[in-house]
């Protein structure tokens, strides 16, 4: 039986998308799977913090383990898709391209070839039962394959344990996800949220909200407008929402379980992290996700650009210290 290696890189959500494929990947295979993770920036805590402890024993592989079991070191893994000359070894790394892209022909290397070691470098979600570019269908399915596995996926006991204590005073409710640190410009119109989540309520017949972001800002001030809206708000207290900062990862995760628990998603479309909750949640069918406007985009763009032009000379001229 062969392995199937992966290197999961960026964020949490991504990371867990990449988890995921290979996992599924592996399945359909009949091959094992082993995760390499490596903390980043974006990232900056070890496995044993997100995962449970059968999971990091089971999956887990040190770099040390990656380069002396299976000769494999993550930055000498090739870009996009290559095979060894005998077909024994397979690199993924689809970097711009996405790994997606490469699936058909790796489909086509698999008919030829039955590989000791799949390698994988990836931050985002992969299957091997689509195109290029998924079609609609085949979209459909690998979400409903992912939601599947996500049941299965179990996170540190500090997170799990945190998300009931929550759980125990909530029950059936609707939730709002706002990301704007890194996807600003990609966010939607401030005034498509709230009607979103008054048609929301009014489908499924909830009125309690939770309300989970990115920005302190953002979070309290749309607790603030569903409160007086008549909606029951709750939020949880993450000691940091740097996520940059390790003290950020419990908080973090804590959200996402939940978002992954909600009835139904209120979310920018543009966000990894809300998406793949959604999928996990098993309402993507029927939640809202909120395109991003070039038009925005651009106005939140030229308003950075102008505060970087007014506070210039106050960082960089006389009067900067």
């Amino acid at each position: 039986m062969g392995t199937i290696v992966v290197f999961p890189r960026s964020g949490y959500a991504n990371r867990l998308q990449t988890i995921v494929s290979a996992s599924l990947l592996a399945e359909e295979l009949g091959m094992d799977w082993k995760v390499c993770w490596l903390p980043q920036d974006v990232c900056p805590v070890q496995a044993e913090q997100v995962f449970s402890a059968e999971f990091v024993r089971t999956r887990l592989i040190s770099p040390v383990v990656a380069e002396q079991g299976y000769r494999l070191v993550m930055e000498e893994v090739p870009r996009y898709l290559h095979a060894s000359a005998r077909g024994s070894r397979v690199y993924l790394a689809g970097h711009d391209r996405g790994e997606q892209f490469y699936m058909p022909e790796l489909r086509g290397m698999l008919e030829t070839h039955s590989p000791e070691l799949i390698a994988i470098v990836a931050g985002g979600k992969f299957t091997l039962n689509g195109d290029r570019q998924l079609t609609r269908q085949q979209d459909r399915q690998f979400r409903r394959h992912r939601f599947e596995a996500y049941q299965a996926l179990e996170l540190h006991p500090m997170v799990e344990d945190e998300v009931a204590r929550y759980r125990e005073v909530h029950g059936r409710y609707l939730s709002l996800h706002l990301r704007y640190s890194d996807r600003n410009t990609q966010a939607p119109w401030f005034w498509r949220i709230g009607p979103e989540v008054q048609r929301l309520s009014a489908d499924t017949g909830i009125s309690e909200v939770f309300v989970a972001s990115d920005s302190m800002t953002a979070r309290d001030g749309w607790v603030r407008r569903l409160t007086r809206a008549g909606f029951d708000t709750w939020v949880t207290q993450p000691e940091s929402m740097n996520r940059h900062e390790a003290a950020s990862a419990l908080g973090a995760l804590v959200d996402w379980r939940i978002l992954a628990q909600s009835t139904a998603m209120t979310y920018f479309r543009e966000s990894s992290f809300a998406e793949e909750a959604c999928v996990a949640s098993g309402a993507f069918e029927t939640s809202a996700a909120l395109s991003s406007s070039a038009t925005r985009g651009r106005l939140v763009v030229l308003r950075e650009y102008s505060r970087a032009a007014i506070t210039y000379p106050l960082r960089h001229g006389p009067l900067a210290r």
